[in-house]
């Protein structure tokens, strides 16, 4: 019985060790691993948008936001170890950028910072310089 009550204590700090283990190695995850996925259309935007095409690259970041709504700045995996904030309005507004669409790039860009999703991600700082530059360039009674 002494053996018997030996192993128990045993194998209960064991388990309890291992769920300290467990909870440290599920923090470090990143959200991607721990939430449903995001639509392949915001995937295939960001893939589009590195090969500079914008128009087929908005098309497919309305798909996304149409099935799994607007900017939450999770996770996505989009190759290999390439992960990028799920950020449509954001993305979205940078294609129009870079079609010269400056008044509807600030329209998303606005829509983006109210969801308040894109402020503590590495985005947040390009947004920036690129909405500075867009408000130059669009008279202040034609914004959104």
């Amino acid at each position: 019985m002494g053996s018997s009550d030996g192993q128990r204590r045993t194998v209960s700090s064991g388990s309890k060790g291992s769920g300290v283990v467990l909870a440290l190695l599920f923090s470090l995850l990143p959200s991607v691993a721990l939430a449903a996925p995001k639509p392949k259309d915001f995937k295939q935007g960001i893939q589009l948008q590195d090969v500079g095409a914008w128009r087929e690259s908005i098309e497919k970041l309305d798909r996304a936001m149409t099935t799994a709504g607007d900017d939450d700045s999770q996770l996505v995996r989009i190759y290999g170890t390439r992960f990028q904030s799920y950020l449509p309005h954001y993305y979205k507004g940078l294609a129009l950028y870079h079609l010269k669409d400056c008044q509807g790039a600030l329209r998303e860009w606005d829509r983006s910072l109210s969801t308040g999703a894109v402020r503590d991600t590495a985005e947040f700082d390009t947004l920036r310089l690129y909405q500075t530059d867009c408000q130059k360039r669009v008279p202040s009674q034609t914004r959104p």
